[in-house]
């Protein structure tokens, strides 16, 4: 359940970015997936794993935005 959990998560912020309506986001469901997030995908990425390496954030940093650089992706990206 926790790898679906953080799965429809990340994909709810792929989707929110690029649509531009981050303002529904849950910053409290972010927090709560980034542990699971942590456990099952290594900050160091074996071959094959279909994952980019992790985006380092500021410790400050918003919970979506901790969660998305820890499965390689810019949390500062925006769709041109």
């Amino acid at each position: 359940i926790g790898s679906w959990a953080v799965e429809l998560s990340t994909h709810a912020w792929d989707l929110a970015v690029a649509t531009g309506r981050t303002a529904g986001l849950d910053e409290s469901l972010a927090a709560a997936v980034l542990p699971i997030a942590q456990g099952y995908l290594p900050r160091a990425r074996p071959e094959g794993v279909p994952f980019g390496p992790v985006v380092e954030t500021g410790a400050d940093a918003a919970a979506y935005d901790r969660l998305v650089a820890w499965q390689g992706r810019d949390p500062g990206w925006r769709p041109a």
